[in-house]
């Protein structure tokens, strides 16, 4: 959808798991089909020798969607996806996390119908051709150190003089991932996945009710897409390091001068009231995130994923 992903597939997704009904995801794809607009795939386009010629190249989405369906036939889907996030784990953020989200969607689409495989396709062409590389700490810290660490970065001169450098969101991104500096003093959560997505979420959770900012919405919904996959990496509990440090790279680009405190606050809502909310929204985000927090929830059942779910559909 120009410079945008094409949010149809994950809608449809979100909406079936969150009602059982196929009828409902049918009528919201019109709705969609009659409101926006997806672009058609090119039908001429020259040949791609490999995969890893496609790397990063936005403009080989289609052969290399080409020489996806090819592994996918002669390898099998999930020895693909496998391979896929073995060789290419630092591209789990590219297009603001949505390379992993829509992989990790249609992956869950694949297991609930085996014979659909053409979105797990279309998702890893988007994933190897947006790629961009992070890169991953190395300092680890309690999860209760979260929260200040956080501000630490968010107050050090040298960072906001990397940030404060560039323009875009992009641009920013690099010269963080650049700097050796900011690398050494970057963290990941120590213990196991509980403790690194509960680290996570003590973050993500007070920060999205407080600013409702877009780039935080997929920081979530990037996490659950991440479990989604948990037994496609090699690595998981890397793999959410690498995500960590994707997450707290994001957030100091997209809001530099933020502050990181910790305050839930508690709605008393069923999850099947959220879940009827929310199924109810035709906004795709709304969808999405309203699934995804219910996900997060049966990992880490924090209340005020409930409110990050009614503070989106409200």
């Amino acid at each position: 959808m120009g410079r945008f992903i094409n949010h149809l597939p994950m809608a449809q997704l979100a909406l079936y798991r969150m009602t059982g009904d196929l009828d409902r995801v049918e009528a919201y794809s019109a709705y969609f089909a009659n409101h926006f607009s997806v672009d058609p795939l090119q039908s001429n386009y020259p040949a791609v020798e490999s995969i890893d010629a496609c790397i990063g190249k936005r403009d080989f989405y289609e052969p290399c969607l080409d020489l996806v369906n090819e592994a996918m036939a002669s390898q099998g889907v999930e020895q693909i996806v496998k391979q896929t996030l073995k060789i290419y784990p630092m591209g789990i953020s590219s297009g603001v996390f949505h390379s992993l989200i829509r992989l990790g969607y249609a992956v869950e689409g694949y297991r609930l119908k085996p014979e659909s495989t053409n979105e797990v396709a279309r998702a890893l062409a988007y994933y190897l051709t947006a790629y961009r590389e992070a890169k991953t700490f190395s300092r680890q810290l309690d999860r209760s150190a979260f929260s200040e660490e956080m501000n630490s970065l968010t107050d050090s001169a040298p960072i906001q003089r990397i940030i404060q450098s560039k323009s875009s969101l992009g641009q920013r991104l690099k010269a963080l991932y650049g700097s050796d500096e900011y690398l050494r003093t970057g963290f990941v959560v120590n213990g196991d996945e509980e403790d690194k997505a509960r680290g996570l979420l003590d973050h993500l959770i007070p920060l999205f009710n407080r600013t409702h900012d877009i780039v935080v919405l997929h920081c979530i919904t990037g996490l659950h897409a991440a479990f989604m996959l948990k037994e496609y990496f090699l690595d998981f509990a890397n793999a959410l390091d690498i995500l960590t440090t994707c997450i707290t790279t994001h957030i100091l680009a997209a809001m530099p001068r933020d502050r990181f405190d910790r305050l839930y606050d508690t709605k008393g809502y069923s999850w099947d009231e959220l879940l009827e909310k929310g199924s109810a929204s035709k906004d795709v985000h709304t969808l999405k995130l309203t699934y995804s927090c219910h996900q997060l929830y049966q990992v880490c059942p924090y209340a005020g994923l409930k409110e990050v779910a009614l503070n989106k559909i409200e």
